[in-house]
């Protein structure tokens, strides 16, 4: 064989090899720029994943902050701490002896309700102390003090009006009114006979069957 030949033949041999090389860097690039992308993917993932976490979180909190400010002013049609509560049907409750109940409302996020007990001769009211979603973080046993105020609708200066707080006795002697409770609320606390029958019925008071009782309602220091 002529050394021609073999050069052709050394020379054909390396350009296979350095083709073959020039492949295998191609692949291994393309090898290398396939990892780096599923990389990326994994961490764009890892990242759209924490979005979703973060987003969600917020969400929870703007629906929390929302409740908050639902469960302060949207349950009182008054400033807050006030119920304005307009009783229908009064002739027959007092006949029926009909135990009435307000909605539920709050006072710095404490839940409360007021009851109306129809006796024989005289009206009790009453307030009740709910169990709440707030419960854990409020203070116990709870101290307020309250005006009833059955209004005038013929002279708003004359309106019929008691106020009454709780006292240390109240808290000794009545402990499941104020405590924080474990059922659905605690006992009534409040004026067993705030008005007579007679006295509710007034024209003053009494409008086409129904009356108005407004119920103020504040929050006082812990003893």
């Amino acid at each position: 064989m002529t050394d021609m030949k073999l050069k052709q033949i050394q020379t054909s041999q390396e350009l296979d090899r350095a083709t073959k090389r020039t492949t295998f860097l191609e692949n291994e690039s393309k090898i290398q720029e396939l990892s780096k992308v599923k990389h990326m993917e994994e961490k764009l993932d890892i990242a759209n994943t924490k979005i979703e976490y973060f987003e969600k979180q917020i969400t929870e909190k703007d629906s929390g902050l929302k409740s908050i400010i639902e469960v302060l002013y949207s349950y009182t049609p008054l400033p807050p701490g006030q119920l304005e509560w307009k009783i229908t049907g009064v002739k027959q409750k007092i006949q029926n002896y009909e135990d009435t109940y307000t909605d539920p409302f709050y006072v710095a996020l404490y839940k409360c309700q007021g009851h109306i007990r129809w006796n024989c001769y005289t009206v009790g009211v009453y307030i009740y102390i709910m169990k709440g979603g707030y419960d854990d973080k409020l203070h116990w046993p709870i101290r307020y003090k309250y005006t009833l105020i059955v209004l005038n609708h013929i002279n708003s200066n004359n309106n019929y009006e008691i106020t009454n707080q709780v006292t240390k006795e109240d808290l000794e002697k009545y402990p499941n009114c104020f405590k924080k409770h474990t059922q659905l609320s605690n006992e009534g606390f409040g004026i067993p006979s705030f008005i007579s029958n007679t006295g509710i019925l007034e024209a003053k008071y009494c409008k086409e069957d129904s009356i108005t009782l407004l119920i103020k309602f504040r929050l006082l220091q812990a003893l």
